[in-house]
């Protein structure tokens, strides 16, 4: 009777645990990383002295919990990641052409050129009239004006991408740091302990959220910690057991995002293809791109129609004055 009863506590033991499980499940059904549980129960043996009522048919003594499992799928969870990543880059860089279209529409260059040739056109219809050269020089201060908003509305914007894509690295590399400290949890803690499932999930979370800031290739060793490269299997270490590289970076004067990866090695600079840092990295080339072409712009009118200037006669008989001091200036 005595094993008996010992038999059926095991299996409310085990039962009770298992419940305990699915209300972990419940509780945690929205939370960011959470893999479903679920508990491997293990057949307690009979041994030595313990068969029940002495019969050939007896097998085991009870059960017991053998781990907790975790229902969770390494190649769908890299496929995921994959798509977020790429989802990210495509959206940072969305947001940015968004800004820079708000600033050039804003500025209404080609507005203000329209108006400047129309004053010119004005001009050539009664050479001698004063009304349409001083509406020339209004239309040269426009363009003038439209441009240097233009520039202004510009800078900005790379300033704010610049504070954008570092406080993006800083936290990748905050990331990074935590998924170390996490790999080291995970070389320590029994294999299908409850331990081990809370770290794998602390794992999956912050590889989730580092898959949104950059492209990555992930790998999981027998023990579930995790091995990080930069953009694919055989780029740049960033993470491997419990070390971390150090990442740096800055948009410079070109509108590259720099970014340097500190390892075990020398330093080496780095690009992300994907993820947030990768759209940034886009869009500071296209800002760069608008500027210089804003300032070639600039220069081309300045020294196209000075030198027409210089070829015409004021109504003074003297050689025309430059019309535009300076690229934005009139």
């Amino acid at each position: 009777m005595s094993d008996l009863l010992s038999i059926g506590a095991s299996g409310v033991r085990a039962y009770q645990a298992a419940l305990d499980v699915t209300g972990q499940n419940i509780a945690n059904a929205a939370t960011p990383g959470y893999a479903r549980r679920g508990v491997r129960l293990n057949e307690i043996g009979a041994g030595p002295g313990r068969q029940l009522l002495s019969t050939a048919t007896q097998t085991g003594s009870g059960v017991i919990v053998g781990g907790i499992t975790r229902s969770a799928d390494a190649y769908r969870a890299e496929a995921v990641r994959t798509g977020s990543s790429e989802a990210r880059r495509t959206d940072a860089g969305i947001a940015w052409l968004e800004r820079i279209e708000r600033t050039l529409s804003n500025a209404d260059i080609g507005g203000a050129l329209t108006r400047f040739f129309t004053a010119a056109e004005g001009i050539a219809a009664d050479p001698t009239a004063t009304a349409p050269r001083t509406a020339l020089i209004e239309a040269a201060r426009g363009i003038a004006s439209a441009m240097g908003l233009a520039e202004t509305g510009l800078a900005a914007a790379a300033a704010d991408l610049a504070d954008t894509a570092g406080a993006a690295i800083a936290e990748l590399d905050g990331l990074a740091a935590g998924l170390a400290g996490t790999n080291a949890g995970l070389a320590r803690v029994r294999a299908g302990s409850a331990e081990q499932a809370r770290l794998m999930d602390e794992r999956d979370r912050l590889l989730d959220r580092m898959a949104e800031l950059g492209s990555l290739h992930v790998t999981l060793d027998d023990r579930g910690a995790a091995t990080v490269r930069i953009n694919h299997a055989t780029g740049p270490v960033l993470v491997t057991g419990a070390a971390a590289a150090r990442l740096t970076g800055a948009v410079n004067a070109s509108g590259d995002l720099a970014i340097t990866l500190q390892g075990s090695g020398d330093p080496e600079a780095v690009q992300f293809r994907a993820g947030m840092l990768g759209g940034l990295g886009d869009a500071g080339l296209r800002i760069a791109d608008q500027r210089a072409a804003i300032t070639a712009m600039a220069e081309r009118l300045k020294t196209d129609v000075n030198r027409v200037q210089a070829e015409g006669l004021g109504l003074d008989g003297q050689p025309g004055r430059s019309c535009f001091r300076s690229a934005r200036g009139c």
